[in-house]
C-alpha cells in the first residue's frame, strides 16, 4: 500500500510469499512443488476455494468473509456425519504431505494448520 518493494526476505517473513529460491534456475521446481502439493488436496475443498475466491473477489471485504463462512457451512454440512472422520483424514494427508515436501515446521492439529 505504501508503493515500496518489499525484499524477497521480508515478504517471506510476513508470509506474502510461500517460498524463496536462490536462483531463477529454483523457481520453476520450486512452483511444480507447490502446485503438487495443491493438486494433493481434497476436490470438493478446491472447488469450494476456488468458488469463494472467484465470487468474493469484486465485493468488498465484510461481503467476502460472509461468502466464505457460507461455503464453509455448506461443505461440511455436506459431509453429515462423515465430518469428524473427513477432517481427521485431511489433517492426516496435510501431515503426511509436510513430510513428504520436507517442511516439519508445519502440522496440522484439529483442522487448523500452526
Amino acid at each position: 500500500m505504501a508503493s515500496m518493494p518489499i525484499p524477497a526476505s521480508k515478504a517471506l517473513a510476513w508470509n506474502l510469499v510461500s517460498e524463496v529460491t536462490e536462483t531463477p534456475d529454483d523457481l520453476l521446481p520450486a512452483a511444480f512443488r507447490i502446485a503438487g502439493g495443491i493438486t494433493y488436496n481434497s476436490g470438493a475443498v478446491l472447488r469450494a476455494l476456488k468458488a469463494s475466491m472467484r465470487e468474493g473477489y469484486a465485493v468488498n471485504f465484510g461481503d467476502a468473509e460472509k461468502r466464505e463462512l457460507q461455503s464453509n457451512e455448506a461443505y461440511f454440512a455436506s459431509l453429515g456425519d462423515d465430518q469428524s472422520r473427513v477432517l481427521e483424514q485431511g489433517a492426516s494427508r496435510f501431515n503426511e504431505r509436510v513430510a513428504e515436501l520436507n517442511t516439519p515446521d508445519m502440522k496440522m492439529r484439529g483442522g487448523m494448520a500452526d
